[in-house]
């Protein structure tokens, strides 16, 4: 399965997946589905190529946890 994953978020397999959705594209005579799905991987693998999408991760998941001025002690335990 991880290797499935991996694939999908490499470049061979956008590389893949675009010219799937082209071929598509070129056979299905330009019909709107494929249109859309050629869109759609598109606006996907360009975000998931962008620092952007981590970047709003990690801030969202980190806001919690985070105190400015903060500092960690030795054990753990933050200390203002």
């Amino acid at each position: 399965m991880a290797q499935i994953g991996w694939f999908v978020f490499s470049g061979g397999g956008a590389i893949f997946f675009l010219a799937l959705a082209g071929v598509w594209l070129l056979v299905s005579g330009g019909s709107r589905q494929a249109r859309l799905a050629l869109a759609a991987l598109s606006l996907f693998y360009w975000l998931a190529s962008t620092n952007f999408v981590a970047d709003q991760l990690r801030s969202r998941i980190a806001a919690p946890f985070f105190r400015p001025g903060a500092v960690e002690a030795c054990g753990g335990t933050s200390v203002t």
